[in-house]
């Protein structure tokens, strides 16, 4: 079968990929384990302005330059062309998309079966934009979301918050069907650390960080030692870290708060295994994979109680869910774990338990199974249509 991936992919190795770009490199990890599969990834690089092709034994990986301005106000013409054009050159059994962008819309145009895997929602960023210029951009993002989820033949519904709100655009089959989580994150030893909290994501306003190092602040007061880690990136939103550091500086947390930055894949695997639990106090979430990642190492999770994380967390049973916003709330939550270490255990062998349905090969088998059966009805259709053909 020759499989073509249309998706962001990381560049280099060992750096932490973001969703979508972790979704791809765990499949094709997985695919190539399987072998016997001809493997293509297709790829968007904005740092190029020429085509480039890696080729390896059993995959080759086709870097494209993609526009960089006015994106959202052409709709991603000029990339769904690109995409488009050299996917036809590839002559694939199938394509997987991944996120609701050119990559969808490329392969959709292709002509080729095609299956979409929905990862963020760019609906819900109109709510959380700040300025009119974002929040134009979000409108745009959205409406061509929107064409990209009613033209899909083959979707996967990563959480059943996707269904939520897409239920009533979807016209095509749905393939429920989980993120992987990478085999790696089920041996990283629990080897944690009295009153560690771990963030993993990027420090911006919809992360609400910020409510939770408020958190921290009281939890300090009934677990002397608490430190809260934040691992993520700090260059998209300056203005909400100097939020953030002054807030640390007026209230004396400087021995309780800590910024690791952007974190390779080994040190955030340390970091993960070292937390006593990790805490997500988002606004928007569609299906993290932080919160994956944590129940397959066993750690108990505070998150907040929006879109898809109450379909991940079990309250009370691998963790404990919170409103948003709920300082006060989010305190309480973190304060009772870190003083239970009895539940905490509990919590983590539920979380570990639950998680099997994450690994990797599981995943990647049932995501071929999708593209065998997307295959199969192509197939069908075009030999029913060439018997009709042949009849007139």
């Amino acid at each position: 079968m020759r499989i073509v991936l249309a998706s962001p992919y990381p560049v280099e190795k060992g750096q932490i990929p973001n969703g979508p770009e972790k979704v791809a490199k765990c499949l094709l990890d997985e695919f190539r384990k399987i072998g016997g599969l001809d493997l293509h990834v297709v790829t968007f690089s904005p740092s190029i302005n020429q085509d480039s092709i890696v080729r390896e034994e059993d995959l080759t990986i086709y870097r494209l330059p993609c526009a960089t301005r006015l994106v959202a106000l052409t709709f991603s013409s000029r990339d769904t062309l690109r995409l488009r054009k050299k996917i036809r050159e590839i002559k694939p059994d199938v394509v997987h998309a991944q996120t609701t962008t050119a990559y969808t819309s490329g392969a959709l145009a292709s002509g080729y079966p095609a299956v979409i895997t929905v990862h963020g929602i760019f609906s819900k960023d109109i709510s959380v934009s700040s300025g009119v210029r974002r929040f134009l951009k979000s409108k745009l993002l959205a409406l061509f979301e929107s064409a990209c989820i009613r033209s899909a033949s083959d979707i996967i519904a990563i959480s059943p918050y996707i269904l939520k709100e897409f239920g009533g655009l979807i016209r095509g089959s749905v393939h429920n069907l989980e993120n992987p989580v990478h085999e790696r994150y089920y041996r990283i030893r629990n080897c944690e650390k009295p009153g560690r909290v771990l963030y993993a994501g990027r420090v911006i306003r919809r992360k609400g960080v910020l409510d939770l190092v408020r958190a921290i602040e009281k939890v300090r007061w009934q677990v002397p030692g608490v430190e809260l880690r934040i691992a993520g990136e700090t260059d998209s939103e300056p203005d909400c870290v100097a939020e953030i550091n002054e807030y640390v500086g007026i209230n004396g947390l400087d021995g309780n708060v800590r910024f690791l930055g952007n974190l390779d894949e080994a040190r955030f695997q340390h970091e993960l295994g070292s937390a006593s639990i990790l805490a997500l106090t988002s606004m928007q979430e569609t299906a993290p994979a932080v919160i994956q990642q944590a129940m397959a190492v066993g750690k108990p999770v505070v998150a907040t109680r929006v879109c898809g994380n109450p379909y991940l967390v079990e309250h009370g049973g691998t963790g404990l869910l919170v409103d948003y916003g709920d300082v006060l709330g989010i305190a309480e939550a973190v304060a009772d774990l870190l003083a239970d270490s009895k539940k905490r255990k509990e919590m983590a062998a539920r979380a570990k338990h639950l998680a099997q349905r994450f690994r990797a090969d599981v995943i990647a088998r049932k995501t071929l199974e999708i593209y065998e059966k997307i295959g199969k009805s192509r197939r069908f259709a075009l030999s029913a249509s060439t018997e009709f053909e042949g009849t007139n």
